[in-house]
């Protein structure tokens, strides 16, 4: 597992909701660098976490050191988890997210060179990727220059099938909980008891050993540090603990589509489909009523991803270029899903053929002056 580098001491944190009784915050990495000699432009960023897990404290290793070079302002977001919400409440707190971005990132980027609120791009992984580009769906005024999906999830139809041709695991589910303490956590629909950032498996890779051979608990107080983060913003609970617990019996069974769309067995076939490709990018771009232009969009993706398909990327990007939209794909051979961050620096083997040419696809299309 790659290790990320530390989050630079350079950022400022932002409440920009509230929703029954959580709050939700974001954080800005502005840069000083501005090739173009004008106020720059800014990325949206949402995180990964099979829309149940993660946090917006530490980006992908490369995403940083890549836009700000270009000049690019980033900020990145924090989201409620399913199974306390569902997708479409996600999706809600990206909007509010982005609201409070076009209101407020002028004021707070004024001394850093000024910010460009209504030229702006979004991105995101995983589950964050597809987040981002079902938001470029909902976000026309203005609309976004670009997109970057990171091994998004863009076809629910096709990441269903997926989990209904494989069969569950021969052994049971074991976690640190008892699996009647997760199953309720699994049923509860109580929007304020959602949870906005937890720990992973993969950010470990931070900590010493003997840290998290301490459990939990220590693993939390010791990414707290690492993520730089106040009490006010992050406060590790029971919730928070049993998050962890969501993911892994979530994965284990399969339900990483039907929880966060609120699909049930009483729906129909045909509901269930519907609801699906309401939520999947790849098919609201097939649709031919869209009348507007998806943005122009960059794709990364690895061929031996078993968490999220290659064919996703692939046939969204085809779609696209049906519609004459601009597409980039930049495709990793035999790597699985959240293999970028082996990435930090351009003296990195491998960055300028898959991370060096995101640079120029956001640069041809956010960072141009026209």
């Amino acid at each position: 597992m790659a290790s990320l580098p530390p989050v630079p001491d350079d950022f400022t944190d932002h409440r920009y909701a509230v929703k029954h009784g959580v709050p939700l915050w974001l954080r800005v990495y502005p840069t000083d660098v501005n090739p173009a000699k004008t106020p720059r432009p800014w990325l949206l960023w949402i995180h990964g976490g099979a829309y149940c897990s993660g946090q917006h404290y530490h980006l992908r290793s490369w995403l940083l050191p890549l836009l700000h070079a270009a000049g690019v302002q980033v900020v990145s977001i924090a989201h409620r988890f399913t199974p306390h919400v569902s997708m479409e409440e996600m999706l809600e707190d990206c909007d509010d997210a982005f609201a409070w971005c076009r209101k407020n990132l002028g004021a707070v980027l004024a001394q850093r060179g000024g910010c460009a609120t209504d030229k702006y791009g979004i991105g995101g992984d995983s589950a964050g990727g597809g987040l981002a580009t079902l938001l470029a769906h909902r976000l026309r005024d203005p609309p976004a220059r670009v997109v970057i999906n990171v091994y998004g999830v863009t076809d629910m139809v096709m990441q269903q099938e997926i989990y209904d041709n494989q069969p569950l695991p021969d052994q049971p589910w074991q976690g640190d909980a008892p699996e009647e303490t997760i199953r309720k956590i699994i049923d509860d629909r109580d929007p304020s008891h959602a949870v906005t950032a937890t720990t992973n498996a993969w950010n470990l890779a931070c900590l010493d050993d003997e840290v998290v051979k301490r459990g939990h608990d220590a693993i939390a107080q010791g990414l707290k540090g690492v993520w730089k983060v106040s009490d006010q913003e992050w406060r590790y609970n029971e919730g928070v603990k049993r998050q962890w617990d969501v993911k892994s019996y979530i994965g284990h069974h399969k339900l990483m589509v039907t929880l966060p769309l609120r699909l049930t067995t009483e729906m129909t076939t045909a509901e269930r489909d519907s609801i699906m490709r309401k939520h999947s990018a790849r098919h609201l771009v097939a649709k031919s009523d869209l009348g507007e232009s998806y943005p122009p969009t960059v794709f990364l993706h690895g061929t031996a991803d078993r968490a999220v398909p290659i064919d996703e990327s692939k046939d969204m990007a085809a779609e696209l270029r049906k519609q004459g939209v601009d597409v980039e794909e930049l495709y990793c051979e035999g790597v699985d899903h959240g293999w970028d961050n082996m990435y930090s620096s351009p003296k990195d083997e491998g960055w300028s053929q898959f991370i060096a040419p995101i640079g120029r696809f956001v640069e041809r299309h956010l960072c141009a002056t026209s």
